[in-house]
């Protein structure tokens, strides 16, 4: 597949050179497509941790709930052509989404024909996912779904062991005094968006708090979002998780009203206590792992 130029960014300023992989995990046949072969969806990790080495910090590499034998590619193959991306943490989450080895494989995406483009992004992944459509509007992407995104920050980064410093750019990026959105930074209204907010325990999921994940600017433009009984690291694993995000590739995602908003906002992100209370009474324990 050719990229098509006009749709690459120039790289970024500055001496950050992210190493990328971009790689079709379904089907495992790259001559086939599926049924409708129109449809790619493009899995986009977090966080990974490298607090010895340097070299891995500026290595890609793939997680495991994206490779072709996992189950997040099981369940999303009969109903899309599967990509798997991932990137070096030598830079922050801005120099990963604005990357020339991120822009020139979406660009190949929409070169090969696909009319959806989707981007699965979890944690900083789906925030990556978010900066590149403010960015690049045009690219090709037709629909972002978020899962536990740290879009407003998150405070766990001042709770982990230390990390290698060359990691230090990409974690700032997740605090949240480094998650400050200017205000004419929008979701294109061209791309359908959704938020899915981790919810373990009432507050959060243990590593971004619900109001962080689904912050005021995102409800203010009527991004969608769904809250689901998951943990932080197991949400891209459970199978149960994972048959909700095929639904959400799949099925279109409008952007709500105010009144959806600010009803959705009340039941899922206010009175957290109270909230807490009714997931440890109807959570069945066997719900919370991963398959």
């Amino acid at each position: 597949m050719t990229a098509a130029p006009v749709n690459v960014p120039p790289p970024p300023a500055g001496p950050v050179v992210i190493d990328t992989i971009f790689d079709r995990v379904a089907p495992a046949d790259a001559a086939t497509r599926t049924r409708t072969g129109t449809r790619a969806v493009v899995l986009i990790h977090g966080l990974r941790a490298h607090p010895f080495s340097a070299r891995n910090t500026r290595t890609a590499f793939l997680h495991d709930w994206q490779r072709a034998d996992s189950t997040m590619v099981a369940e999303l193959a009969p109903h899309a052509d599967v990509y798997s991306f991932a990137y070096g943490q030598n830079g922050s989450i801005s120099d990963v989404a604005r990357s020339p080895g991120f822009a020139s494989s979406i660009a190949a995406l929409s070169d090969a024909g696909y009319t959806e483009v989707v981007l699965l992004g979890h944690s900083s992944g789906a925030v990556i996912s978010r900066e590149f459509v403010e960015e690049f509007p045009d690219a090709g992407v037709t629909k972002v779904v978020q899962v536990s995104p740290p879009n407003a920050g998150s405070y766990l980064i001042h709770v982990t062991p230390d990390f290698h410093g060359t990691q230090n750019a990409f974690l700032s990026s997740i605090l949240p005094d480094g998650r400050v959105t200017p205000a004419d930074r929008k979701i294109p209204d061209a791309v359908e968006m959704v938020v899915v907010i981790g919810d373990g325990f009432g507050i959060g999921d243990l590593a971004v708090r619900d109001e962080f994940q689904w912050p005021p600017d995102l409800q203010a433009q009527g991004i969608p979002a769904l809250q689901l009984r998951t943990t932080h690291f197991t949400a891209m694993r459970s199978r149960r998780i994972v048959r909700q995000l095929v639904k959400l590739v799949t099925e279109p995602q409008p952007r709500w009203t105010k009144e959806q908003v600010d009803a959705a906002r009340q039941d899922m992100v206010e009175n957290p206590f109270q909230r807490a209370a009714a997931n440890v009474e109807t959570t069945d324990p066997v719900d919370r792992g991963a398959d």
